[in-house]
């Protein structure tokens, strides 16, 4: 029998079948757009982590803290910078100062930062140009890289009181600040010795005996890439130190992405399984009503694998139509949520993605689901006695 027959004579026993087809063409649709809905979430977490934590430099940040009472000191800044992945670790020193430009006037938080943890920041080279120079967020719209400006804090004179005193700095360029490890939004970077000369001079100290007296209240940790991260943090937290970073929680997948996979996978099995039953009751039916017709093929020459292709065909119909029918309400269904979670700010985590391995593996499910739950009566139906079939009847 040629594939073209085979293959009309299956479509035509397909359409005459009409009505009987649809639940399992329906029950295997609704299970292969769960599998999709939860494939597709499960692809999109692990897309968003690689384009958007593996190569992204500014969450190789962690923050380091005493796990107890004591403080740090400036020894645990040796000891972070030792670890096997540490690029760089410098104490989290920080001061509010006043930026002064003629009659512009703004206020920012500085954060005293090495030459060679910048590019981490600001994603690109950059250096300071001199020990007074600052690194602006780039919201301070009125001030440019180049210009010179003030910048004013405050001395202490006595408890609850103080005066302003002011020093010169260069703007040696602005960065667009991104959300690290619950800074302010309006986040400066200065060399480290200009914040502790501000502070010192706060406490009306020298440099020299801040820097001695001061006990820093946390460190920043920068790790060399993201793939070492977590190694990098479960060794610091074995040190005996406390840990806080941006993929903290993203070493496994939210517990309720976790049940969200564990039920969809779960409903997904119970409704292709549910697909699988009703094909293999339906074939073993249908094919009960059409002993004479399968013992007529026989009689007139058909042989057994003719008919078990000729089955065969029919299911793959099955199969199909299904798989075409839950392809297209995936897309609708994920197009529409993807629109509205694109539409909420830092929900972007969460979108499905439907892509070609999707489909694929949709196109793999229905065919193992209709073919291989017909099996059993196509191949017990293909080897009836036609002589005995047509008694039968």
């Amino acid at each position: 029998m040629h594939k073209l027959d085979l293959l009309t004579l299956g479509w035509k026993n397909f359409i005459r079948h009409g009505f009987k087809t649809i639940g399992p063409i329906v029950i295997i649709s609704i299970g292969l757009i769960v599998f999709n809905l939860v494939a597709g979430f499960f692809m999109g977490v692990e897309n968003s982590m690689n384009e958007t934590v593996i190569e992204n430099d500014q969450l190789k940040f962690i923050e380091v803290s005493s796990s107890n009472e004591e403080a740090l000191q400036s020894e645990d800044g040796e000891v972070l910078q030792q670890i096997d992945g540490v690029s760089v670790a410098f104490p989290s020193e920080t001061a509010l100062v006043g930026v002064e430009k003629e009659k512009e006037r703004t206020s920012t938080m500085v954060l005293g930062v090495p030459t060679e943890a910048l590019s981490f920041f600001t994603g690109e080279d950059q250096v300071f140009s001199s020990e007074e120079s600052v690194l602006l967020n780039d919201k301070y719209k009125d001030f440019k890289a180049g210009e010179e400006v003030e910048l004013s804090y405050t001395v202490k004179v006595k408890e609850g009181e103080g005066v302003r005193s002011k020093l010169s700095a260069e703007i040696v360029g602005t960065y667009k600040q991104p959300d690290l490890l619950g800074f302010p939004d309006n986040l400066s970077l200065v060399p480290i010795s200009l914040v502790n000369q501000i502070n010192a001079n706060f406490e009306q100290m020298t440099v020299d005996e801040y820097t001695a007296h001061h006990k820093p209240d946390r460190y920043i940790v920068i790790a060399e890439n993201v793939e070492e991260l977590v190694n990098v943090a479960t060794t610091i937290e074995d040190k005996g130190y406390t840990t806080n970073y941006a993929l903290q929680s993203s070493k496994q997948l939210p517990v309720v992405a976790k049940l969200l996979i564990g039920v969809g996978g779960a409903l997904a099995v119970i409704l292709l399984g549910f697909a699988a039953v009703s094909i293999s009751s339906i074939m073993n039916q249908s094919l009960k009503n059409r002993y004479k017709e399968i013992g007529i093929m026989k009689a007139i020459g058909y042989k057994r694998k003719h008919i078990t292709s000729l089955l065969s065909v029919e299911v793959l119909y099955i199969g199909l139509a299904s798989f075409v029918l839950s392809i297209l309400s995936s897309y609708v269904l994920m197009f529409f949520f993807n629109q509205y979670i694109e539409s909420k700010d830092g929900l972007s985590i969460l979108s499905l993605t439907f892509n070609g391995k999707l489909v694929l593996l949709s196109l793999f499910l229905v065919l193992l689901v209709s073919l291989g739950s017909s099996y059993r009566a196509i191949t017990k139906a293909a080897k009836l006695d036609p002589v005995e079939t047509l008694r039968s009847e």
